[in-house]
């Protein structure tokens, strides 16, 4: 049986939802004593609440569904050997490697008035490194090639969980504070953070879920920073 037919059996014919093998919740109630002086409120609560835990059950997994398909999907594009080394490269130097030359090259071109943004990029670099550590070690997600045989990894690992992507948090950050203080760099920045972020799925390291989450933070940190 699908995992989507057992939630939807598990909606009673009074709106209630009950996990297999167990009574509706509201038949379990301490308030069951006062539902026989009141039953239309309680009942009303019940079917309420039944409706809204399948409703919940139903988004999850059509969430989860869409989360495995895509990476899926970007996986399978990694047979074709232009595609797997092109997204080798990009998230090679998307582990750091192209933003140092790129600081360095600013430093060398513009010398002291690059200094603030090297100096910014460096402080938002560090800020995320602690808060993607953090998170990682609080969510403990597998990778997806860890959870799935048909997900196969072709890059390399730093770590062994999955949530947030910290390849596309950084670069992401990096990329708006690089921009804010040198604009003419947008066309330069953005499209190699749009190859690292892709590159995440397609090598089989992330869930297209951890590449948002990781530009979401990255995004709000790097932001965050400029107003300060």
């Amino acid at each position: 049986m699908s995992r989507l037919n057992l939630h939807l059996q598990q909606i009673n014919g009074h709106g209630n939802y009950a996990a297999p093998d167990e009574e509706p919740r509201h038949a379990r109630s301490p308030l069951l004593g006062s539902s026989l002086r009141s039953p239309l409120p309680l009942a009303g609560r019940a079917k309420r609440g039944g409706r809204s835990q399948a409703n919940e059950s139903l988004r999850e997994f059509f969430l989860i569904r869409w989360d495995v398909e895509l990476c899926q999907f970007c996986n399978r594009q990694s047979r074709y050997l232009s595609v797997r080394n092109l997204f080798r490269i990009a998230s090679r130097l998307g582990d750091g490697v192209f933003w140092y030359l790129l600081m360095a090259a600013l430093l060398l071109r513009y010398q002291s008035e690059a200094l603030p943004a090297v100096l910014h990029m460096l402080a938002v670099g560090l800020v995320c490194t602690a808060i993607y550590k953090l998170i990682k070690g609080k969510t403990l997600r597998p990778r997806p090639f860890n959870v799935y045989p048909d997900i196969v990894c072709v890059g390399k690992t730093l770590d062994q969980f999955s949530f947030p992507s910290g390849h596309t948090l950084h670069a992401v950050a990096f990329s708006i504070v690089a921009v804010a203080y040198f604009p003419a760099l947008f066309w330069l920045v953005w499209p190699f953070t749009a190859l690292v972020a892709i590159s995440r799925p397609v090598l089989g390291l992330h869930y297209p879920s951890d590449v948002l989450a990781g530009a979401l933070l990255g995004g709000a940190i790097a932001s965050t920073s400029l107003h300060l």
